[in-house]
């Protein structure tokens, strides 16, 4: 793999107070698919840099190696005792964080996303990416109880306060466009590491580098609404890089992309995206069926289906399928009222 500038990173580091900096990157040899080898590198040097600045103990969310880093065993088996309970309370509903104790305890925690778009949320970034601490079958249970992305926006931006990471590195050498997360999204260079201590800020131009309105994207739009004190995005300082020579040219978004905001949203929920399963390219292994929150995969035989009755559209089978036998489609109403729409513009 070729080599990370280590001079910029160091800049990067030291001046994490800074909301922004874009390091170009050339491309990697022996690249990885979803940056293993890229993120392998962010973290050794995360590690070697932060503990030389005094730090006693960093934590990294998202471990691709974390035998290597001796830090965190993602492997063993918690039991409720390593656990710390929040209560969250949004729009009425209510229900609870358990968080590792080891990320609490951390001096310093480093948030290293991968540069990739999301069928729910549009956007995983730096504050999505926190996600990834919680247990399986809690993120299971979110998805159910705040299955609009609205209310899963604010459950992803209480969590962030509480994981609170020192720095964000989202790593953008390769991302992720189309329909991701998961493998049914399309690799795509981007050639750019955003880092810097406001993972709100970082999202923020993340969302701008794709060259769409950053408050297009849930979690943004969620923050400057009802959170304007997590981050003042008319005073972001942009170090490195200047925006307009990085955005990346038809750069592909999710199918949902501004779906479940356009016109009257009651109406768009009537016209709820369609998930369907190609028969041809599922094997039967399981994964959307363990992963469903409102168990509406059911199995036949050799393959899957989607009973989209009782379907929340929380896209966790899209996301984990690793055949891409998983497809999102709009409706013909949603097509219908878009059309309306551009008429009476």
């Amino acid at each position: 793999m070729q080599e990370i500038n280590s001079e910029a990173f160091k800049r990067l580091i030291a001046n994490a107070g800074i909301a922004f900096m874009g390091i170009p990157v050339k491309e990697s040899i022996n690249y990885m698919p979803y940056g293993a080898k890229i993120r392998d590198f962010l973290y050794t040097k995360a590690m070697q840099l932060l503990n030389n600045g005094g730090y006693q103990k960093v934590m990294l969310s998202d471990l691709v190696d974390p035998d290597s880093l001796k830090e965190i065993d993602y492997n063993q088996n918690y039991d409720i005792k390593n656990f710390c309970t929040y209560d969250i309370h949004i729009n009425n509903k209510s229900s609870k964080f358990l968080i590792p104790e080891d990320f609490l305890k951390a001096d310093l925690i480093v948030n290293v996303p991968k540069f990739k778009t999301h069928c729910l949320m549009t956007f995983t970034g730096a504050i999505k990416n926190i996600y990834g601490v919680l247990p399986g079958n809690l993120k299971k249970e979110l998805h159910k109880r705040f299955p609009d992305n609205q209310e899963f926006a604010e459950m992803l931006i209480n969590l962030y306060g509480l994981i609170n990471p020192r720095l964000n590195i989202i790593d953008s050498v390769y991302g992720i466009q189309g329909d991701g997360p998961g493998k049914k999204g399309e690799k795509k260079k981007i050639g750019y590491l955003i880092g810097g201590e406001n993972g709100f800020a970082v999202d923020y131009v993340a969302s701008q580098i794709m060259g769409i309105d950053p408050f297009t994207i849930p979690i943004l739009s969620a923050t400057k609404k009802n959170h304007f004190d997590l981050c003042d995005f008319n005073a972001i300082e942009i170090v490195g890089e200047r925006i307009n020579e990085c955005v990346i040219k038809e750069f592909k978004l999710p199918a949902t992309y501004k779906y479940k905001k356009s016109i009257v949203e009651e109406i768009f929920k009537l016209s709820k995206e369609i998930l369907s399963i190609d028969d041809k390219k599922c094997v039967g292994c399981g994964l959307c069926y363990d992963v469903c929150p409102a168990k509406a995969i059911k199995k036949r035989e050799n393959c899957s289906y989607i009973d989209n009755s009782r379907c929340i559209g929380c896209m966790s089978c899209i996301e984990i399928c690793p055949r891409t036998a998983v497809s999102v489609t709009k409706s013909l109403l949603y097509d219908q009222l878009k059309e309306l729409k551009k008429r009476r513009e």
